[in-house]
């Protein structure tokens, strides 16, 4: 018997978010389609779950703080810290 457990490579695909720290928008560069942003406080709290479309995020009503950016569906990425001013 052979089970495959292998675990795809978060690292494989990679984004960059600009700037940081960021004030009203933020800009994701090398996502490609539609995605769904999934906004958590520093304690892990999710805070904003919305969709992404071209590459713009607008956190204009988030307090400021540090927050984690994870990005949901495939392929998979590295959640990315930001602060919010």
């Amino acid at each position: 018997m052979h089970l495959n457990t292998a675990v795809p490579d978060a690292s494989s695909a990679s984004i960059t978010v600009f700037p940081n720290p960021a004030q009203d928008l933020l800009r994701i560069e090398g996502l490609s389609g539609t995605r769904i942003a999934l906004l958590c406080t520093a304690d892990g709290r999710p805070v904003s779950r919305t969709r992404i479309d071209g590459g713009v995020l607008d956190i204009s009503q988030l307090p400021a703080g540090m927050y984690a950016l994870r990005l949901e569906g495939e392929p998979t990425y590295a959640p990315t810290i930001f602060v919010k001013q």
